[in-house]
C-alpha cells in the first residue's frame, strides 16, 4: 500500500485552451513620428470658371481706372494739345520769294512762340512762382556757368558755384560771404550735383540774405547778374549781328533753297530713339558737325555746344531744339566758322555751308543706314 500512491484526479485539473495563433504584430519605431497624412488634392476648376473669374477681375481693373481718369480729368488744368511738328511739303503761293517747286517747310503751328515751351510741366511750374524775366536770366546764368568744363554737362557743383559768386560779385557784404556761400550749397546740394530747379532754390536762398526783408529777393537778384566780360568771347559778341542778318531777303532765300537738306539732316539725326523724335539734342547736332567734318574743321565741340545753346529756347529744360531753332544753330555754326576761314560776309558763309550740306546728303543717308552709330547709351 505504501509503495503505491494515489493517482492524481486528472478531472480535477484541466489543460488551459489553446490561444490561436497571432503573427508578429507591427514593430513600433521608438523616437520617430507617424508619417504626415497627405492633404487631398482638389481637381482643378473647369476651364469657363478660371475664364470667368478672369473676365470678373479685368473688369474690376477697368472700373477703377476709368474712376481715377475722371477725377484726374475734373482736378487739371485744360491745357490746349500742342500743335503737330511733323515736316510737311507743302506748296507756297504764287508770286512768294519762297516759291519753289522743290521748296519744304514746315506748318505754321511749328514757329516758335514765345510761350510754346512753357507748356513744358516743370518749366511752367517754375515759370508761374518766379516770373519768366527770372526764370529766363536764371536759366542763361546757368547754362553759362554748368558748361564750362565740357560741353556736354548741364549740373553745378561746388566749385563751378564758387566760381560763379565770386564773378558775379555776390560775396561783397557780410551777410553773404564765400564760407556762407559753401555751407549753402553744401546744406541744399547734399553734396551732389545739382541740376536747374535746385539751382533756383539755391538762389532763392542767397537772395533772401543779400536782399533780406525785400519782396521779390529772387527777382532783384537776378536783375543784377551780369556775365563778366573776360567770359564773353566771339560767339558771344557775334549772335546779335548774326541774327539781324538772317532776317535778310538773301539768307532767306539761301535757307529755302536748301531746306531739303537742311530738313534730311534734322530727321536722320533727330530719330536717335530720343523720347522726342521731334526735337534734336546737342549731342546729335555734335554728331551731325562730326559726321560731316565740320567739328573739328570749323570749330570745336565746345563752341558748338555753346551756340546750340545760345539758340535754344531757354525755357527748354532738355538741351534740345525745334527745326526753327535748328536752321539757325546751323547759319551761326557756318557765319562763325567760316569767318576763322576769313570769310566775313554772313550770306557767302550760309550759301558755302548750305551748299556743303546738300552735296554731303548721301552721307547723311549713309550714316542713318549704319543703325550701330545711333544707339543711345543706357
Amino acid at each position: 500500500m505504501n509503495a503505491r500512491r494515489a493517482l492524481p484526479n486528472t478531472q480535477q485539473f484541466k489543460a488551459p485552451p489553446k490561444q490561436p495563433a497571432r503573427g508578429p504584430g507591427p514593430v513600433k519605431q521608438q523616437g520617430k513620428a507617424p508619417a504626415p497624412q497627405q492633404p487631398k488634392v482638389l481637381p482643378p476648376p473647369p476651364p469657363v470658371i478660371i475664364r470667368e473669374n478672369f473676365i470678373e477681375k479685368k473688369k474690376k481693373e477697368i472700373a477703377q481706372l476709368k474712376t481715377e481718369l475722371s477725377a484726374l480729368q475734373d482736378q487739371k488744368t485744360k491745357i490746349p494739345p500742342p500743335a503737330s511738328l511733323r515736316v510737311k511739303e507743302y506748296a507756297p503761293q504764287a508770286g512768294s520769294p519762297l516759291a519753289s517747286p522743290r521748296t519744304l517747310s514746315l506748318p505754321e503751328s511749328s514757329s516758335r512762340p514765345s510761350s510754346r515751351m512753357s507748356r513744358n510741366s516743370k518749366s511752367s511750374i517754375m515759370i508761374a512762382e518766379i516770373g519768366l524775366e527770372t526764370f529766363t536770366q536764371l536759366r542763361s546764368i546757368f547754362i553759362r556757368y554748368s558748361s564750362l568744363l565740357h560741353w556736354n554737362q548741364t549740373f553745378f557743383d561746388q566749385s563751378l558755384f564758387r566760381l560763379m559768386c565770386t564773378e558775379l560779385n555776390l560775396i561783397n557784404s557780410e551777410s553773404f560771404t564765400m564760407n556762407t556761400a559753401e555751407l549753402l550749397f553744401h546744406r541744399l546740394s547734399q553734396g551732389k550735383q545739382v541740376n536747374f530747379e535746385k539751382f533756383v532754390e539755391i538762389m532763392t536762398e542767397v537772395a533772401d540774405i543779400i536782399h533780406k526783408d525785400k519782396e521779390n529777393a529772387l527777382g532783384i537778384l537776378a536783375s543784377s547778374l551780369r556775365v563778366p566780360q573776360q567770359r564773353m568771347d566771339q560767339i558771344d559778341l557775334g549772335i546779335p549781328n548774326w541774327k539781324s542778318s538772317l532776317m535778310r531777303s538773301e539768307e532767306m532765300m539761301l535757307i529755302a533753297k536748301y531746306k531739303k537738306a537742311l530738313i534730311d539732316c534734322f530727321n536722320i539725326y533727330s530719330n536717335q530713339k530720343c523720347s522726342n523724335p521731334l526735337r534734336i539734342y546737342v549731342h546729335e547736332v555734335i554728331q551731325l558737325g562730326s559726321d560731316l567734318k565740320m567739328i573739328p574743321g570749323l570749330l570745336s565741340n565746345h563752341e558748338a555746344a555753346k551756340i546750340f545753346r545760345l539758340v535754344m529756347n531757354p525755357e527748354c529744360l532738355n538741351d534740345s531744339l525745334m527745326y526753327s531753332e535748328f536752321e539757325e544753330c546751323i547759319a551761326f555754326i557756318a557765319m562763325f566758322g567760316y569767318a576763322r576761314e576769313g570769310i566775313q560776309n554772313t550770306t557767302e558763309a550760309l550759301g558755302k555751308m548750305l551748299s556743303y550740306l546738300s552735296s554731303s546728303s548721301t552721307l547723311v543717308k549713309d550714316r542713318k543706314l549704319d543703325g550701330s552709330r545711333f544707339k543711345t547709351k543706357n
